[in-house]
């Protein structure tokens, strides 16, 4: 969108319609002369009625005709408000009757969203079924630019003002003073309504408390609580990914354990009974520290000299001898 009351370049832009006008797809910088207007009270204060005719004379019947066509195009796109909505508004604020001239009307509305209502970035949901402008004016009564906006437009039109809804971008003529150049971002972004005066054109209106210091201010807070938000975020993130790394880490070390016991059994049981006898006796005196002294002359030495030095199998009876004695020696210690 292209700032108001500056020249348009046809090489940086053209315009596309009423609704708004397009920029050409240009990725550089571009400069722009502008009439710095800081009030719209004059336009809101001119006898409108006044501008007649005749009193173009002057102007060429083209221009003339171009207008007045452009006038009832107006009044028939721009006056539409849900009937259920406006009476809700004329309900909730019957001094929008008794406002005459459009100076008292644009003020009214002004002072109403300026001073009963809270500019707030947190939003309630609205329920279903429900109109979230009236939802705004009724019951959160907070809410930004969008629904400022929003609200002014339906109550100009139910006083009879032509009004539309425009989004773009605020610049404060003060960010000027110091320079003549101004970085737009988002924190610019703003909602407002236009009022249409007969062959003067688009007023824009502002109906809320906030300046564009404010809402840089604003952004940089919600950014700061936002990169809090990403920042916990990704550390929960980060934690999950450890958690599931760690999960990884036990699971393969238990599988390995599984695995290597799995070995180790099957290799057992490949091994004959004077193998496995000759094994408990080195366990005996080497992991147990039993001197064989201990154990002379009882029938558990016998088969573990059996097992080392003799050429002879070991029974399967002799073995399990073996084996309780290892299970009762085991307990022991």
């Amino acid at each position: 969108m292209w700032p108001y009351f500056s020249d348009l370049d046809s090489n940086l832009g053209s315009v596309s319609g009423d609704l708004y006008m397009t920029r050409a797809n240009i990725p550089v910088d571009f400069a722009l002369t502008y009439f710095p207007m800081k009030s719209t009270e004059s336009f809101l204060k001119a006898e409108t009625e006044s501008i007649t005719q005749g009193s173009l004379s002057a102007i060429e019947d083209n221009y003339t005709n171009s207008m007045n066509q452009y006038n009832k195009q107006v009044k028939k796109e721009y006056l539409d408000v849900p009937d259920k909505l406006k009476k809700n508004i004329l309900k909730k604020f019957p001094e929008l009757k008794k406002q005459k001239s459009l100076y008292q009307k644009v003020s009214y509305v002004e002072n109403i969203l300026k001073n009963q209502y809270t500019y707030s970035y947190e939003q309630a949901q609205v329920p279903k079924g429900e109109d979230s402008i009236w939802y705004f004016l009724n019951h959160t009564k907070k809410g930004y630019c969008v629904q400022y906006a929003s609200s002014a437009v339906m109550m100009y039109r139910t006083m009879g003002i032509p009004t539309r809804y425009v989004e773009g971008y605020k610049v404060d003529h003060r960010y000027l003073k110091k320079s003549d150049k101004v970085k737009v971002t988002d924190a610019f972004a703003h909602a407002w309504p236009e009022i249409y005066i007969k062959n003067i054109g688009w007023i824009p209106i502002e109906v809320t408390k906030v300046t564009t210091t404010s809402a840089l201010k604003n952004e940089k807070e919600r950014n700061h609580d936002m990169l809090n938000i990403v920042t916990f975020e990704r550390t929960l993130y980060v934690l999950d990914k450890i958690k599931v790394v760690i999960m990884l880490i036990t699971f393969v070390l238990f599988l390995i354990h599984g695995l290597w016991k799995l070995i180790c059994n099957i290799q057992w049981n490949r091994k004959t009974y004077k193998e496995k006898t000759a094994y408990y006796y080195d366990v005996l005196t080497q992991t147990y520290g039993v001197e064989p002294t201990e154990i002379k002359d009882s029938k558990e030495m016998e088969i573990f000299l059996k097992s080392k030095y003799s050429p002879y199998e070991i029974t399967k009876e002799e073995y399990n001898i073996i084996k309780i004695y290892i299970q009762i020696l085991r307990k022991k210690l």
